[in-house]
């Protein structure tokens, strides 16, 4: 339908698409039966870390479906980076939200460039695989100066993108 209309459809990822259950991760699954034409992916690269893989890895398998990231950093404070270290089983009850409710903190996300988020390596990659052409950011930190946030964000992704 949304290519009838000359729009793009995009699925925005998070952590627990990169869930391994069996011997299939969950974004996998996705990405392998799709099409590409119809379906294009916003990889949030903080959310793939924190679902324990390398955004570049991702944005590699994808290529030209992700023509977009969604960008936030991670506190130094945040553990595990890797929410998926945690979920068991009878997480899979709470759902998507209930999971991020249990493992995820105020204050684990913070400004751009005051975390952890290695923007120099995979920017650089971005460039070199040149078919990302916009970065969204988006600011969940808990700055009480959200105009100071915004200047601190715009800064850090003018040097990196």
């Amino acid at each position: 339908k949304c290519a009838r209309h000359g729009e793009q459809l995009y699925l925005h990822t998070h952590a627990l698409e990169f869930k391994k259950i069996g011997d299939h991760v969950l974004a996998d699954l996705i990405f392998d039966n799709t099409d590409p034409e119809y379906l294009k992916f916003e990889v949030d690269m903080a959310w793939a870390m924190r679902g324990g893989v390398d955004p570049l890895d991702i944005l590699q398998k994808l290529g030209s479906r992700c023509d977009l990231v969604h960008q936030k950093d991670i506190s130094k404070n945040a553990h595990p980076v890797n929410i998926l270290e945690l979920a068991t089983e009878e997480d899979d009850k709470l759902g998507v939200f209930g999971v991020y409710r249990k493992y995820v903190k105020p204050g684990d996300f913070v400004n751009l460039g005051e975390g952890i988020f290695d923007f120099e390596r995979i920017y650089q990659g971005i460039k070199k695989m040149s078919f990302v052409k916009y970065t969204l950011a988006e600011n969940e930190g808990v700055d009480s100066d959200r105009f100071r946030s915004i200047e601190i964000d715009y800064n850090t992704l003018k040097k990196y993108v």
